[in-house]
């Protein structure tokens, strides 16, 4: 195994070099001269309107431009979308903007891929001069615009085979040449991580994940961004179990900061970060920090009530299944596919009574869900999404068309080998050594593409246990027969334990995926004696 992952670092270091010499990967692109000109005010404007969409890539994403457009005094005013209005940029919000802010330079992130009409409408109607689009969602050729004063940035036109840039990452790779600082590099690595895209060992979204906890563990910037970067600083601090004592992986990103951002717009409250950004004294950030934190304590009790529905659902194998749960939220739907497809492993999609019609999304691991659904297309209301993940709307009469369509293409993709197929290995290390452990680290975050190997440690005894909702966070020790210096790891028992887990017990062994020397998410264990 040593030499396996001696030959995986030998490749990443020879990505690394690559990369080093390619960023930004849009140099050269057209729309840089006019961003250029327009970041530098060789072109006269009133202000700029910055469109994001309302969950955490959406709002990584403004948080990136503004913590910029602040530092170079750019003028903008910033609007995040909200889940009543539905995902993209609106005409009637657009004038309403223009109006009261005066603004003539459209950049929108996360959104507007699929929004030529509007797009055209700010430069035809409400005389913007210029529109930026920052969106990774799969292009659909037909609602692109030809308009040369609007500007795509999106993953396909990228000179490369990296397709899994999500919208703050593209932002933070364009903006920072303007103006990089460790904030901005903070946000996009857990903009990453939020927004779930693929983190492949060759992958940018693998290094802008690397760099970012880099920075979180490193002593002297996390001193910094306190100082300067109090905010965001304190938001971390809110959200990351143990921010300044702990080394900070990817899942203190996936379990901490992303859903509380997240949570936000659930509820209809996405300008409440904006507020907190604004707030002109600690205590008052406080206080708005504390309400977020309360959303998204409202958001985990309704959506646990909802899980409690889907735990003895009917599973067709080999299928996308479609489950309607009518007393759902639609802003809750995207959180029930991904437990559904975490729980039984099935790529499903949920669909919930919306207005006159059904809303859902989509969530798969084993299948291009959004190929398999786009096939569909002219029977949906609204339709889009990335490789697995996507948002629909579709009236009542074509969802049994679309369980028909579905239970026969999946087959037909299975033949043609467009199906994914998620492989899981149950080979476990016998003894986990500090070099292999050094490895790890070098090689992580694991993603999709290169999954993080799971080992079996042994001998290991409880010392102290928080209980986070129905997860166990448990202090362990190591006793013998185990080659960590430290002799303590933090594992992650999420819903997968007894009543037995408890302080001062000893288990025979557990079995998990190690995300760091420090921390282990546990799959399975045994109770010594038991």
């Amino acid at each position: 195994m040593l030499e396996y992952f001696d030959k995986e670092i030998k490749e990443l270091k020879e990505y690394d070099d690559i990369y080093n010499n390619f960023i930004p990967i849009f140099y050269n692109k057209e729309f840089y001269i006019i961003l250029d000109k327009i970041i530098n005010k060789e072109i006269e404007y009133n202000k700029i309107l910055i469109y994001t969409d309302f969950d955490n890539d959406g709002i990584s994403s403004g948080m990136i431009i503004t913590n910029i457009f602040d530092k170079l005094n750019i003028p903008y005013y910033w609007k995040i979308g909200n889940r009543k209005d539905g995902y993209g940029i609106h005409n009637n919000v657009l004038e309403n903007i223009t109006e009261d802010y005066n603004c003539d330079i459209l950049i929108t992130a996360d959104c507007g891929i699929t929004n030529k009409k509007e797009l055209e409408y700010c430069i035809d109607k409400l005389k913007y001069k210029y529109c930026f689009v920052f969106d990774h969602h799969t292009v659909q050729y037909d609602k692109i615009s030809d308009y040369e004063n609007i500007y795509y940035i999106n993953n396909k036109f990228q000179e490369n085979d990296d397709f899994y840039v999500c919208a703050a990452g593209l932002c933070y790779l364009v903006f920072s040449k303007y103006h990089n600082n460790i904030a901005i590099e903070v946000i996009a690595g857990f903009a990453t991580i939020g927004d779930m895209v693929e983190l492949h060992k060759e992958s940018i979204n693998r290094k802008l994940v690397k760099n970012s906890l880099r920075i979180l563990n490193n002593i002297e910037d996390v001193m910094f961004l306190k100082k300067e970067y109090n905010k965001l600083y304190l938001l971390l601090e809110s959200t990351i179990y143990n921010f300044t004592t702990k080394h900070i992986t990817e899942m203190d990103f996936g379990f901490g900061v992303c859903p509380m951002i997240n949570a936000l717009s659930r509820f209809y409250k996405e300008t409440m970060i904006k507020d907190y950004l604004s707030s002109s004294s600690v205590n008052e950030s406080k206080t708005i920090l504390k309400d977020m934190k309360e959303n998204n304590e409202n958001r985990k009790y309704l959506q646990t009530e909802l899980e409690k529905k889907l735990l003895n659902l009917t599973i067709k194998e080999n299928r996308v299944n479609i489950f309607i749960i009518n007393d759902a939220d639609k802003s809750l739907v995207g959180l029930l596919s991904s437990f559904i497809l975490n729980r039984y492993n099935v790529d499903n999609i949920v669909l919930t009574k919306y207005n006159n019609f059904y809303a859902g999304s989509a969530r798969s691991k084993h299948c291009n869900i959004y190929n398999i659904l786009k096939d569909f297309n002219g029977k949906y209301i609204g339709m889009g999404g990335h490789t697995y993940a996507a948002g629909l709307s579709i009236d009542n009469e074509n969802i049994e068309v679309l369980k028909e369509y579905l239970d026969s293409i999946y087959i037909e993709k299975i033949k043609n080998s467009d199906i994914i197929f998620d492989i899981h290995s149950d080979d476990y290390d016998i003894l986990m050594s500090d070099d292999l452990s050094d490895l790890l680290h070098l090689l992580s975050p694991f993603g999709q593409r290169n999954k993080s190997p799971k080992f079996r440690l042994f001998n290991i005894k409880i010392l102290d246990i928080k209980q986070v909702k129905k997860h166990k966070f448990c202090l362990l020790e190591f006793e013998e027969n185990n080659c960590f210096e430290s002799k303590l790891i933090e594992g992650l028992f999420f819903s997968n334990y007894d009543k037995q887990i408890k302080k001062n017990i000893t288990l025979e062994y557990i079995e998990g995926t190690l995300t760091f020397e420090k921390n282990i998410i546990v799959d399975n264990y045994k109770i010594q004696g038991g």
